[in-house]
């Protein structure tokens, strides 16, 4: 008899993205991804409960079965070329002669390099990390973001998550990689469990989280270091902006890939 899946799409309210991710982490799932900026598709073996209004404007429940469900997710996520350097590829797909080949299996956590905020900090970090320097990844997710570091050749890679399942992911993605885990600090917990100061800070997780806690960045940051936010799209970015400023911090460079937003910061 085949197995079939529950397959749940939700249509997020404006600026719930966050919200509904952390609502979904009190759920067993096996698969999620975003279609796009506001469509999430959710993969369960059990229906989930009717999502909250507050986060959700829209949603549909399908069955599927389990043949169909694996040859669409398989389809979905092909390799992806950020530069001649740089690749992202599931692990079904060939090795690339690229120099930074980074195997991701596509799961709950999220930043398979699909979407514009992990693409666009991709390339924010290929442009300005360099060997050497010291690395925190805040919202680690599918620890996409601090591989690229660990391959670019940093002294020290620090990434935190709330959500275990992300944790979980990130230990997967790296073997995948074969790096060994003890080559990166994992934390589960928020910006408070971070100790010590950073060269390259990173934050791919929305505007709510950066204007509450980028004086706390600041103060994790070297003195020459830069600190890369993503995750949040260009309506968000005047009080962003005023907020760098206020921290004493100067935008060095952004970057607007389909409404969304990256940008490297910098003390002034």
């Amino acid at each position: 008899m085949k197995r079939t899946w529950v397959k749940t799409t939700c249509t997020l309210q404006e600026g719930q993205k966050e919200s509904f991710f952390l609502w979904l982490s009190e759920f067993k799932i096996e698969g999620a991804w975003e279609l796009d900026e506001q469509t999430v598709m959710v993969y369960s073996r059990e229906p989930l409960p009717e999502p909250p209004a507050l986060f959700v404007k829209k949603w549909q429940k399908e069955q599927e079965e389990e043949e169909e469900w694996g040859e669409k997710w398989r389809e979905y996520f092909k390799t992806i070329r950020i530069d001649e350097e740089l690749v992202i590829r599931p692990p079904w797909e060939k090795k690339t002669r690229a120099r930074f080949d980074i195997v991701i299996y596509p799961a709950y956590a999220f930043g398979t390099g699909h979407h514009p905020t992990t693409e666009g900090c991709l390339r924010f970090i290929k442009k300005y990390f360099r060997e050497g320097l010291s690395f925190l990844d805040l919202g680690v997710g599918s620890g996409i973001l601090s591989i690229l570091a660990l391959k670019m050749g940093a002294c020290r890679v620090c990434a935190v998550d709330i959500d275990p399942l992300a944790i979980e992911e990130v230990e997967r993605n790296l073997t995948l990689n074969g790096i060994d885990i003890s080559k990166l600090e994992l934390l589960l917990g928020d910006i408070a469990t971070v100790g010590g100061e950073f060269d390259f800070i990173v934050a791919n997780i929305g505007p709510y989280f950066h204007l509450e806690y980028l004086p706390k960045m600041q103060r994790l940051l070297t003195g020459k270091g830069k600190i890369l936010l993503s995750g949040f799209e260009v309506q968000d970015l005047p009080p962003i902006e005023e907020k760098i400023h206020q921290v004493g911090l100067t935008v060095l460079d952004t970057m607007v890939l389909s409404s969304w937003v990256s940008l490297v910061c910098q003390n002034s």
